[in-house]
């Protein structure tokens, strides 16, 4: 769908006003794309989501959530720079650095590490950095829930967590999450269930594939679900 499309209700171009910074205008040419929740746009070195439903929004409290999340202070972890306000000074979204890297799950493929002379050191820098990242998080009351391989880009062994605004948080909880990275041991989100995710993706990284993955007598090909449920791994002797 055309930005014109998704934005029959909107000014084009779009104002936006930056608290303590003024206004910033964001047009066609600076649209990256439109998500469950909001439109992106990214201009002069930062990302911009307007909250589709803004008033929605509002009404969940996303202000005093980003507030919050806008605490978060580490190299990897893209958090809220600060809200965004349209011309009556209401909240409809917020700003964040524009990061750089590649999508992670281009780690996983030999078809890109063998060029990019990315290997095993590599992958376990990297790793290891997504790791102090998660710990940051935690340490500062967030959890990160749905930390799935589409939520990081790694700019050489430098991970950058994103989709931020959808953690849990205080008050805030989450509820959405990818089910090939779920605990489905667990039926709340914690800390744990975090490291379930990490490990998860962590081991594509370092081995290319998901780690309930392959072929085993016992299930049909394909059933991750059922597969992870059983706890039947590719370390399974009969996988």
């Amino acid at each position: 769908m055309s930005l014109t499309s998704l934005n029959l209700g909107r000014p084009s171009p779009l104002r936006v006003f930056l608290p303590g910074k003024g206004e910033v205008t964001l047009t066609q040419t600076d649209y990256l794309a439109t998500g469950g929740e909001g439109e992106v746009y990214a201009k002069g070195g930062y990302v911009y989501k307007l909250y589709l439903d803004a008033a929605g929004a509002r009404g969940r409290g996303i202000e005093d959530k980003l507030k919050l999340l806008q605490a978060i202070k580490h190299p990897h972890i893209v958090a809220p720079t600060d809200v965004l306000h349209n011309t009556q000074h209401q909240v409809v979204g917020f700003y964040m650095p524009q990061a750089s890297g590649v999508p992670l799950v281009k780690t996983f493929t030999n078809a890109w590490r063998d060029p990019n002379n990315f290997g095993q050191k590599e992958s376990l820098a990297l790793v290891e950095n997504m790791r102090q990242a998660v710990v940051a998080a935690h340490q500062a009351g967030a959890v990160l829930v749905d930390a799935n391989e589409m939520n990081y880009l790694a700019d050489g062994t430098a991970p950058r967590l994103l989709d931020v605004d959808s953690w849990q948080i205080g008050p805030f909880k989450a509820s959405a999450i990818m089910a090939s990275i779920r605990d489905p041991h667990s039926a709340d989100f914690t800390p744990l269930t975090d490291w379930f995710s990490w490990a998860v993706v962590s081991f594509q990284v370092l081995a290319g594939i998901h780690p309930y993955k392959g072929v085993h007598p016992d299930f049909r090909r394909g059933d991750l679900q059922a597969r992870m449920q059983a706890n039947a791994s590719v370390f399974d002797p009969q996988v």
